[in-house]
């Protein structure tokens, strides 16, 4: 049957969906005793109200709200809507369209887990990312306008991962730094550098001296001697130079010596490092170099220790007027074991030699002196000296290796001195058969040793080594005041041997000695330099 024309009261009118279709539906006004119609069409849609349209009829408040979801909330009408929206439209922000500032837009919107919100200072925003781990995926440009402070209140704070610039080191000179009070800045690394040793005290300054230089000393070097202070120019050979002073014990990797003009500015000749013995000891330097190159003139050494350079105040003088020793004329006296006769054991000029003879003592290992030279006064009484002659020692290299017998003692004695088959020498290289046991051929040769005394009495060794057969060596004494200095070059290998003591200024002449032993032993010198120095 149709609905058309059908009136239903209602309270409210139902929503879509659930209302009749062609029907009136009178909804009845909330306290009052009056309806408003609604005309619903086939399709289930309102129409106007079925009565004359008026004003009244569409005031807010007259028309109904049907849906519960709003009348739940307590929306009968459009006004009560209308109000409602409006609210919620004064809680929405408005979609900004402008640019703006921290400055002039200083707040931010948050909102908590149950969906409130509330306003924020724009400035806070960001300050918890400590607590945030962060990447990037391009490039980013942090720019700070004011102070920024890290405060990691002791905690470890590392960048890691940073490129190595150590083959770009020349556009990467800058260094971080900081301050006492903790601000970081950066500074040229150079100037840092040079600035480092006003930060240290004394101490700390020689301590890293020396750590830059290896472990050895850099403290002040200082050259108290020279010895010899005379070269003569016309000697076309090596002459060996000794320094005396104090730390002198310089890096054997890093140094050079120099020969300088004597204004001590002006270099002139660079002594190889291969010509230079040094001493850790700290108190001596010994080089060789050929004088005769050099113009005549006094000059100064310069020592670099890796460090620092020094030139010495006092100079070695290059001339051609030197107090040559007349070697030539040297006399030599011979004593031997019975006053017996001999043809191996003599003397003449600037030469000398002393062997085993059978027809002075039979040969044995008794250690009996069988032969003592003496020459003539060689060196006047305090007189500075340079001295250089070789030495030629001959052993058999064949014999047994229980063998135990004399040596030969070479080198000065004092002028004063009687000649006498005792060892009387004051400085001397004694050269003995207490040697090494050489198991692949059987040879048991001398071993030299080298002297000085001071007396009589008491001797000093000094380094020692072993050879057989025969052994040439170059022996230099050098003396400047009561200051002597042995140089011994091994001219098979060219090893070196140095040292210094402080001797006797009285008259010097040359001593050759020979002990007896089982197998032949035999020693020459040859003078080959002696010239005074003052």
């Amino acid at each position: 049957m149709s609905n058309i024309g059908k009136i239903i009261r209602v309270n409210a009118l139902p929503p879509e969906g659930e209302r009749e279709t062609n029907v009136i539906y009178q909804v009845a006004a909330p306290g009052a005793a009056t309806y408003t119609d609604y005309a619903i069409d086939e399709n289930g849609d309102m129409k106007n109200p079925a009565t004359g349209l008026s004003t009244e009829d569409l005031k807010d408040n007259i028309i109904k709200i049907s849906d519960p979801d709003l009348q739940a909330e307590g929306i009968f009408t459009q006004a009560q809507f209308n109000k409602s929206t409006l609210t919620d439209l004064d809680h929405k922000l408005n979609a900004p369209v402008t640019d703006g500032n921290t400055q002039n837009f200083s707040k931010v919107v948050g909102i908590d887990g149950n969906g409130n919100t509330a306003k924020l200072p724009a400035g806070d925003l960001g300050k918890n990312m400590m607590n945030t781990d962060l990447s990037s995926t391009s490039a980013r440009n942090h720019t700070v306008n004011a102070p920024f402070t890290i405060n990691t209140l002791g905690n470890p704070y590392t960048v890691s991962g940073l490129p190595n610039k150590n083959t770009d080191i020349g556009n990467f000179q800058k260094i971080v730094v900081q301050n006492t009070s903790g601000l970081n800045a950066v500074v040229d690394s150079k100037s840092f550098l040079v600035d480092m040793p006003n930060q240290m005290t004394e101490a700390e300054k020689t301590a890293w001296k020396t750590k830059m230089n290896g472990g050895w000393t850099t403290a002040s070097m200082s050259v108290g001697l020279i010895s010899p202070t005379v070269v003569n120019v016309n000697n076309n050979n090596n002459t060996w130079i000794l320094l005396k002073g104090a730390n002198l014990n310089i890096n054997p990797t890093s140094f050079s010596v120099e020969i300088m003009a004597n204004d001590g500015n002006t270099p002139i000749a660079l002594v190889p490092n291969s010509q230079v013995q040094l001493s850790a000891n700290g108190t001596d330097l010994i080089f060789y170099f050929n004088f005769h190159v050099l113009p005549i003139g006094s000059y100064k050494i310069k020592i670099w220790n890796g460090v620092a350079n020094y030139v010495t105040g006092k100079t070695v003088t290059v001339t051609n007027n030197m107090q040559m020793v007349n070697t030539g004329a040297l006399t030599w006296d011979l004593k031997t074991f019975n006053n017996n006769a001999s043809t191996e054991n003599f003397g003449s000029g600037g030469s000398a030699q002393v062997s085993t003879d059978s027809s002075i003592e039979a040969l044995a290992n008794n250690y009996n002196m069988i032969a003592s030279l003496k020459s003539s006064e060689l060196i006047p009484a305090n007189k500075d000296f340079y001295l250089q002659f070789q030495i030629e020692n001959i052993a058999n290299s064949n014999a047994s290796p229980d063998v135990s017998g004399g040596s030969i003692y070479a080198g000065l004695t004092l002028s004063s001195n009687s000649n006498q088959l005792i060892s009387n020498s004051f400085a001397f290289m004694r050269f003995h058969n207490f040697s090494r046991w050489q198991a692949s051929n059987g040879d048991h040769g001398p071993a030299m040793q080298i002297y000085q005394r001071a007396s009589l009495l008491s001797g000093v060794n000094f380094p020692s080594f072993s050879t057989t057969g025969s052994k040439s060596y170059d022996f230099i004494l050098q003396r400047v005041g009561s200051l002597y200095t042995f140089i011994v070059i091994d001219n098979s290998s060219n090893a070196l041997y140095t040292q210094t003591f402080d001797g006797s200024t009285d008259a010097l002449s040359l001593s050759l000695q020979i002990q007896n032993r089982l197998k032949l032993h035999k020693c020459s010198i040859n003078i080959i330099n002696c010239y005074l120095t003052n």
